[in-house]
């Protein structure tokens, strides 16, 4: 053979492989499926860069850790690894192609893996894969055992360029990935935020000489905060407010099962005393923190008040766990305003303790009194340090007790919100009954 057919022989090999990552290329281009394209890019490194073995490493920056499971012929489930630990690690330090022809004898190398599936590394490539948009670190692509053990330097310049199109494609596919599983959960959390708003009154009772307003707003798309009133036996009214703590769709799936309890309690129990105890005995041990999540020592708890109002007596029997500060009786012919959570009868929220419920004091309500029940986000409104307070709904009440009912609610929703600095801290809820003169 001479020096011309060495020359020719060499030059047709590199269009052969130049032509072959250009096929590949156009393959990552075209494929849209997130776990195909990982597995596609590891089949075809190992085919167009002669080599025996691959894997793509993805870069958990939560956890500043690399995890794969994309990897030919592989005999573990998934290996995950610090991002600076092996010769990945020189790679993702260094931001550049590691090449590495005995690895047995290099200092950053891990035999673990040798040793775990019996296979033998001779040879490693690690090529970090970077972001053309801004730098930052996606993953890397390692290559094992390339027969001849060694790498010319135009097979150098063949991988980089490998690693370049590998990571347009990589970061495509996450941010890809991420948008469909962004639009996955705001449809989901549509499908929740509809089907929780079926838990709230469409239309509130009217019973005789009484009136009724409403209003919640959730801080996220869900919430956990519940408001109802319940038409019981003999024309009395169930009224009832609860706060899940946290809010968010946790807090919402523990409402929704509250008040399917509480619906279920009420056709044959609705003395409000025992209606409490009832849902704490039942409730108390899903709300344990090792029944949420045995990783979690985070209690959830939901403070409740739960009340019958008597139409025809004009009184407020009520039971309250642990719920406030919003519970307030307006006296509209003195401007007086009682504070339902001083009641010595209150007991705790459910999920703390197990424990039987009293009766707390009775309400008589006069011509024009208001029970005004809400839940701690329209209280705990925030300016700088400066708190919303009970004083200022006081003040409130004092002045515009007399305005239509839904008009009151606005303006205690709107002096609340308009207080608040930022985004809403908390679900705003609030129910206000009063009796006609």
């Amino acid at each position: 053979m001479t020096l011309t057919d060495n020359v020719d022989s060499t030059t047709t090999e590199q269009y052969q492989r130049l032509l072959s990552v250009l096929e590949v290329t156009k393959e990552l281009a075209a494929e849209r499926s997130f776990e195909r394209l990982m597995g596609l890019i590891v089949r075809r490194a190992c085919e167009a860069l002669d080599c025996q073995r691959s894997s793509l490493f993805l870069y958990d920056q939560d956890t500043d850790e690399l995890y794969t499971r994309w990897v030919t012929k592989l005999e573990i489930d998934e290996i995950r690894l610090p991002s600076s630990k092996g010769v990945v690690g020189v790679a993702v330090n260094e931001r550049q192609a590691v090449f590495v022809d005995d690895p047995y004898a290099h200092p950053k190398f891990d035999p673990s893996f040798d040793r775990a599936t019996g296979f033998r590394t001779r040879n490693i490539v690690c090529m970090p894969l970077v972001s053309w948009s801004d730098g930052r670190l996606l993953g890397v692509l390692q290559l094992l055992n390339k027969p001849s053990g060694v790498f010319s330097p135009w097979e150098r310049e063949l991988i980089n360029a490998f690693a370049a199109h590998a990571a347009i494609a990589v970061e495509r596919a996450i941010l890809t990935e991420h948008y469909r599983q962004k639009t996955r959960i705001e449809i989901e959390l549509d499908a929740a935020r509809e089907i929780q708003s079926g838990f709230f009154p469409h239309e509130l009772p009217r019973p005789p000489g009484y009136e009724l307003a409403a209003f919640h707003q959730p801080a996220d798309a869900t919430g956990g905060d519940y408001y109802d009133a319940i038409p019981l036996a003999g024309g009395r009214l169930g009224l009832v407010m609860a706060d899940v703590s946290g809010h968010g769709l946790g807090p919402s799936l523990l409402m929704a099962t509250m008040r399917a309890m509480l619906r279920g309690i009420l056709p044959r129990e609705s003395r409000p005393d025992r209606v409490l105890s009832e849902l704490g005995e039942a409730l108390t041990p899903d709300l344990s923190p090792e029944t949420i999540d045995p990783r979690s020592r985070r209690f959830r708890f939901i403070t409740v008040l739960y009340g019958t109002l008597d139409p025809t007596e004009h009184i407020f029997h009520y039971a309250n766990a642990g719920h406030g500060p919003l519970t307030l009786h307006f006296a509209a012919a003195t401007g007086q305003i009682r504070n339902l959570v001083d009641d010595p009868a209150h007991g705790a929220p459910l999920g703390i303790i197990k424990e039987p419920f009293e009766l707390c004091a009775p309400v008589p309500l006069a011509s024009g009194d208001l029970l005004v029940l809400g839940t701690d986000g329209v209280v705990e409104a925030r300016r700088g340090n400066e708190m919303f307070g009970m004083e200022r709904i006081g003040e409130l009440l004092r002045r515009h007790h007399r305005e239509p009912l839904e008009k009151l609610v606005d303006y205690l929703i709107a002096a609340s919100k308009e207080f608040h600095e930022g985004p809403p801290a908390d679900d705003l809820t609030l129910l206000v009954a009063r009796r006609g003169h």
